[in-house]
């Protein structure tokens, strides 16, 4: 099979020098080249024309010698896998290791960089690019010699899924600038589902970390939005998908731009005016995040939720199979009914949100296990919630109700309103428990202690006396008031699990209290 014809090409050259001496002779040669295909460094430019110049003496004094020679290629145009673009010089200079430098132009659909980036990382559907960037860097890519970059790449009306997370983004304007070793990201602006993010960033040192090391990486991102909904992020929760390994040159920057979003760290810094996520509503949601290959830390997360404020620390180990959570949070003023509203009534079925009033606030220490999708995995939470209810009333409860038909039937059981109640609760997987407390009601004093189990498990003994608590209402001592809520017939009570899975009252004392 005969090669594809080779358009001829225009050459001078001059030699000047003793050729029979040692030295090198002065050389310099100058052509052109008009809609050929140029291979370089495994780089292949199709459709290219240019005027190039060589000479072995850049440096009069210097001698001629491949340390002081240069190629240069001026007014090129071409295209790089489809992508046309210009360059006004190009020059290789010391050719004992030499480096390249060079300002190029673009401007291009961005569904043609996706076979540049081999569907590992961003896939683009639409939008437009325009580059305009002084390049320095050595020829070889194996050299680890610093390169530059100077100018930007502007992005227009881009629509593109973000392949390790499946996370589609569409209206993407930005603007990267590069500043010799450093990238400044700038005026991005992004919608996902019904979110909508403002965000600028900087990668220092970032052309030398990208090819020796992106796990020294870190991009400080500022992120601002008036609503984001986090159920399109969840897919963050879980560990970042390895892309497939590919091979050939075309693929070996999407490789590296794969390894270093899988390396690098982020930090981040929200302004977020509304974050919604299932039932959950906050807002002036403050933030500081830092995203590692081992997981994410939660630095001073800040809310107002509930009509009140959440102050929040923490860290997810994404290194499992099963994501491992433990946080610390800090719950001030909350309306306790929204609050469980929001979660899901924590994740049992007997007090909901109906039956709750009152103001809330509590420190929480626990741990659990989170899947990627962000739901709790059951019975994993652990530590301890140290809480303070205030104003608090008890609406159409079941078990409290079934009490005072029991026991009080003269009582209103279907709104009852309760005293400041204290106390710290330690959660157990599917249990919690509940250390020996007095709850001061509207219908009559409680004295309890032991294990709510939120499907099974429940066995909590309690004293009831049977004296109306409106009859110490105005006694303000609050040792004497503790000694008359003890006097006359204390009845014992026992709640533990029925057949049924519900929740069980019988008289008398358990073995336990016994």
């Amino acid at each position: 099979m005969r090669a594809p014809a080779v358009p001829p090409a225009p050459v001078a050259a001059s030699i000047r020098g003793n050729l029979k001496s040692r030295k090198d002779p002065l050389i310099n040669a100058s052509w052109q080249v008009q809609n050929s295909t140029l291979v370089a460094n495994g780089e292949t430019i199709t459709d290219c024309s240019f005027s190039g110049k060589f000479t072995n003496e850049v440096n009069k004094s210097q001698g001629f010698s491949d340390i002081n020679s240069a190629i240069g290629l001026y007014d090129m145009k071409g295209k790089w896998y489809g992508i046309p673009f210009s360059a006004d010089s190009i020059t290789i200079t010391n050719l004992n290791t030499p480096v390249l430098a060079g300002k190029f132009l673009a401007d291009f659909p961005l569904k043609q960089i996706n076979s540049i980036l081999g569907n590992e990382t961003f896939y683009f559907s639409q939008g437009t690019a325009h580059v305009n960037l002084l390049y320095k860097a050595p020829y070889f890519s194996k050299d680890q010699s610093q390169r530059y970059i100077n100018g930007n790449v502007q992005v227009k009306n881009a629509s593109m899924n973000y392949l390790p997370r499946n996370l589609p983004f569409k209206n993407v304007q930005a603007r990267l600038d590069f500043c010799g070793q450093d990238l400044f990201l700038r005026d991005i602006n992004v919608q996902s589902g019904g979110s909508s993010l403002q965000m600028d960033g900087s990668i220092k040192n970032f052309l030398n970390l990208f090819y020796t090391d992106p796990r020294k990486m870190l991009l400080d991102w500022h992120i601002a939005s008036p609503q984001v909904n986090l159920g399109q992020f969840m897919s963050f929760m879980g560990r970042r998908k390895s892309s497939k390994p590919s091979t050939g040159n075309i693929n070996r920057f999407s490789r590296q731009l794969d390894r270093m979003l899988n390396e690098a760290s982020v930090q981040m810094q929200m302004k977020l005016n509304k974050v919604i996520y299932k039932k959950f509503v906050a807002q002036n949601v403050r933030s500081n995040l830092t995203l590692k290959q081992q997981g994410i830390s939660i630095n001073n997360v800040s809310l107002s939720h509930a009509g009140g404020t959440l102050i929040m620390n923490g860290n997810i180990d994404q290194t499992g199979k099963i994501n491992m959570v433990k946080l610390n949070t800090s719950i001030r003023d909350a309306n306790i009914q929204q609050l469980f509203y929001a979660f899901n009534n924590f994740g049992q079925k007997t007090l909901n949100e109906k039956n709750l009033r009152g103001t809330f606030n509590a420190d929480c220490k626990v741990s659990g296990s989170m899947r990627d999708n962000g739901d709790m995995v059951p019975r994993s939470v652990r530590g301890t919630v140290d809480f303070t209810l205030k104003n608090g009333a008890l609406i159409n409860f079941e078990p409290m109700e079934k009490i005072g038909n029991f026991a009080f039937p003269n009582r209103d059981f279907s709104n009852i309103t309760l005293k400041t109640l204290s106390n710290t609760f330690t959660l157990e997987g599917n249990t919690v428990t509940i250390p020996p407390m007095q709850i001061e009601s509207s219908v009559l004093n409680i004295f309890l202690q032991g294990i709510y189990g939120f499907s099974q498990g429940t066995d909590i003994s309690m004293q009831i006396p049977l004296r109306n608590p409106k009859k110490d209402e105005f006694i303000f001592d609050d040792a004497e008031k503790q000694q008359r809520s003890k006097r006359g017939i204390v009845i014992n009570l026992h709640a533990f699990d029925g057949e049924d899975g519900k929740v069980k009252i019988k008289l008398g004392k358990d073995k336990k209290t016994e």
